[in-house]
């Protein structure tokens, strides 16, 4: 019996126990309802604080749901149109606003422009919206070049907790 014993007790002395050097935080992940609400509430945010500025809010994402062509609000005044696009991502969020995204969501403006004779003769101006800075290199260099070329959209961030 004391053989087998001093056996074993060899082998737990060559073996490694894996620790990991690094253990994570706990992070619940959040559901796709709870990403949903959690853009709803930053649009309304967005509704509101452009409200308080006088201007009439179109809820157009609200509206139109995933057909609103990526406008989310519309922001009138008697000097202008702001078509609004809202984006509530966090600062460590792995994903960034591209330049494509920004180009896809001016080329949604400019086509509901055309396709409502309503804006046309407006100051319509195309505005993105985030919670945090959250666009890339790429995206803030294609909004500084089309903003020299006269072209009518910006970026803005609004803090959001």
């Amino acid at each position: 019996m004391k053989i087998i014993v001093n056996k074993i007790e060899k082998n737990t002395k060559n073996t490694k126990i894996y620790t990991p050097k690094y253990k994570a935080p706990y992070r619940k992940k959040t559901s796709y309802k709870e990403k949903i609400i959690k853009g709803a509430n930053f649009e309304k945010y967005v509704a509101r604080y452009y409200d308080l500025l006088d201007y009439k809010i179109i809820e157009h994402g609200k509206i139109y749901g995933k057909k609103d062509q990526g406008i989310d609000i519309i922001a009138i005044n008697e000097k202008e149109t702001i078509l609004i696009q809202c984006k509530n991502y966090n600062n460590n969020h792995k994903w960034k606003i591209r330049q494509k995204d920004i180009k896809a969501f001016r080329m949604n403006c400019i086509d509901f422009v055309n396709n409502n004779p309503e804006y046309k003769k407006k100051n319509t101006n195309i505005l993105f919206i985030t919670s945090n800075d959250i666009l890339d290199a790429g995206a803030k260099k294609y909004i500084k070049e089309k903003r020299m070329e006269g072209k009518k959209i910006d970026y803005k961030i609004i803090d959001y907790y």
